[in-house]
């Protein structure tokens, strides 16, 4: 098990990938099982975003919203 894994089950809580790429960031979080959280800066654009086939968990405008939004509740998780 890896050592993310093992934190995850030790601690009851799932691993989290913050990005503004929704494809590599979010995408490929999501594929190893993170919980994807897309923010609105850096390389964020919201008509490629819409286009994505890819699904963040959350949206939020910044990392600053982050501690706001903790603990992330996801449907089925």
């Amino acid at each position: 098990m890896g050592a993310w894994r093992q934190l995850e089950y030790a601690s009851g809580q799932r691993a989290t990938i913050v990005g503004d790429d929704i494809d590599s960031d979010i995408g490929g979080g999501q594929n190893t099982g993170l919980i994807g959280i897309l923010v609105k800066t850096g390389k964020y654009r919201k008509a490629y975003a819409n286009a994505s086939r890819v699904m963040p968990d959350l949206i939020i405008p910044s990392v600053a919203e982050l501690p706001a939004r903790l603990p992330i509740e996801i449907a089925g998780s």
